[in-house]
């Protein structure tokens, strides 16, 4: 009976270990580096309508997506209907257009040896790499007059 209950401390530590790697790996993963920017001299309530105009998308197999698309245009609908704006395709005040962009990226990280035997090996200098996919979204708002 005391070996099953120190066998299942070791289980629970292990998992546990296993659930803070895990969760401290993904948070990192999912860190998102957000940049605004707008002409601080235009007066936005003047705008009560808009409509979407689309300049193509590049032939990237990344980006020339019609399910991101049509996410992406959904959730700036949204957000522009809880500003009071409404969608109209005859006259609109301002015309949306959005932009993406994505390319393969590569970050190699250099570790240098701390020496030593650990997990049965020695402990000699690493390299890491990490290939990621680096997205960029830009939406312009361009007054139609």
């Amino acid at each position: 009976m005391n070996t099953q209950r120190v066998t299942t401390k070791k289980g629970l530590t292990a998992a546990l270990l296993g659930c803070a790697v895990f969760l401290t790996l993904t948070t990192a993963a999912l860190a998102v580096d957000a940049k605004t920017d707008y002409d601080h001299s235009v007066n936005f309530e003047k705008y009560r309508t808009f409509a979407w105009k689309n300049y193509g998308t590049p032939a990237n197999g990344i980006i020339n997506n019609s399910l991101v698309a049509a996410r992406l245009q959904s959730a700036v609908n949204e957000q522009l209907i809880k500003k009071g704006m409404r969608e109209d395709d005859r006259n609109p005040d301002v015309y949306i257009v959005t932009h993406l962009g994505a390319r393969n990226m590569t970050d190699i990280e250099y570790l240098p040896g701390a020496g030593g035997w650990r997990h049965w090996r020695w402990m000699g200098p690493d390299v890491l790499v990490n290939k990621y996919v680096k997205g960029t979204t830009i939406i312009d708002c361009l007054g139609s007059a």
